[in-house]
């Protein structure tokens, strides 16, 4: 069978059935929170950190220079030899009266340079032996003065009193031993302390010549001239600079040499004594002489401003004088007698060493070598 109802009726049995059961009321209802509308969840992603970026390096400042990072191997730099300067000029000692013979005790000395060195009081001797400079005392007494690794034979020997220095021809003596290979030097000495200054090589523009440094002058500007024995003369400037002082001349055998203070120099060779201007060598001219077949070697000025010279073939001491500047002399007084090589002023006295080359040429030993007291006569 078919119910017929209506709508209404059954929404009047619905509400009284909702108002038995003690349903909400219309006021709560009313007041009752509306529910928000759940809205889903949204997952948030796992977060990452940022990769951190790193420092940038650095730039050094372009105008810098960046610091090395180790330290780099030193390389010296070479650094100019100083020229040490000789000591202050002490005041010269006046010379005393000397002895007429002073025998100098010390073997196989062989000297054949000889110096009087007023500043300090002595005589100063070379060696042809072993190079060594003594310094000698009027009693005898013999003193170590220069002892050098480089020498090889002393041979003559100046003193330039106005700068304190000694200089020396310093050379291989080829003439006793021909094997030796050729050497030829200045050595330039303290006078005081006896310390080296330099040693000048005078053979560097010609190493493989013939060559024996004998004798030493100093001008008045500190110019060293230094005869070579093969024909040469070299200058040596104030600072070591070596020419040769005359090439278009050959002194044959040139041994002794002094300087004039009027600016000329005097040089023993086998044609005489040649005369050479400073400023113009080849101006000059040899010596005439009153004096005929006369070999010189050591020579030097004396006080009353003759010059005394060694003639070793005779054996005898000459005192020259000039009236016309060089151009000729004659002999004012001799001193015969004598075993010399070269000489030495001492106020107004000249003395000679005796240096014995017999012994020495012979291969032979000497010990006792005189340094004597040159008596003149007319």
């Amino acid at each position: 069978m078919k119910f017929k109802t209506t709508v209404p009726v059954l929404l009047v049995w619905i509400f009284l059935l909702l108002a038995a059961c003690g349903g909400t009321s219309d006021a709560e209802l009313a007041s009752a929170p509306e529910e928000p509308t759940e809205e889903p969840a949204v997952v948030q992603p796992t977060a990452v950190p940022p990769t951190e970026e790193p420092e940038p390096t650095a730039v050094p400042d372009p105008t810098s220079t960046p610091e090395p990072t180790a330290e780099p191997t030193a390389v010296p730099t070479e650094e100019p030899t100083a020229v040490p300067e000789p000591t202050a000029v002490p005041e010269p000692i006046a010379p005393s009266e000397g002895p007429e013979m002073i025998m100098v005790v010390q073997p196989n000395l062989f000297p054949e340079g000889i110096e009087y060195d007023v500043q300090n009081g002595r005589f100063l001797l070379g060696s042809l032996g072993e190079g060594t400079i003594y310094a000698v005392a009027d009693d005898g007494t013999v003193t170590p003065f220069i002892e050098d690794e480089e020498f090889l034979s002393t041979v003559g020997l100046e003193i330039d009193g106005e700068r304190n220095r000694l200089l020396v021809a310093n050379t291989a003596n080829t003439f006793v031993d021909s094997t030796l290979e050729p050497a030829a030097y200045l050595g330039i000495y303290d006078l005081t302390t006896g310390g080296r200054l330099d040693m000048i090589n005078l053979m560097a523009d010609d190493p493989d010549g013939h060559h024996f440094a004998n004798d030493v002058a100093v001008d008045a500007d500190g110019n060293a001239y230094v005869t070579d024995s093969h024909e040469t003369v070299y200058k040596v400037d104030i600072d070591g600079n070596v020419t040769n002082f005359a090439p278009e001349i050959d002194f044959p055998a040139c041994n002794g040499i002094v300087y004039h203070p009027d600016g000329f120099l005097i040089i023993a060779t086998a044609d005489g004594l040649y005369k050479a201007p400073v400023n113009d060598p080849a101006n000059g001219n040899v010596i005439a002489l009153d004096q005929t077949e006369v070999y010189f070697d050591g020579i030097v000025w004396q006080s009353n401003g003759e010059l005394a010279a060694y003639a070793y073939n005779i054996g005898t001491i000459l005192s020259l004088r000039s009236d016309d500047e060089w151009q000729t002399a004659v002999t004012t007084t001799s001193s015969p007698n004598h075993e010399a090589s070269t000489i030495a002023v001492r106020g107004g006295q000249l003395y000679a060493v005796y240096p014995h080359f017999d012994a020495l040429y012979a291969g032979t030993a000497h010990d006792a070598f005189e340094i004597v007291l040159a008596v003149f006569t007319e």
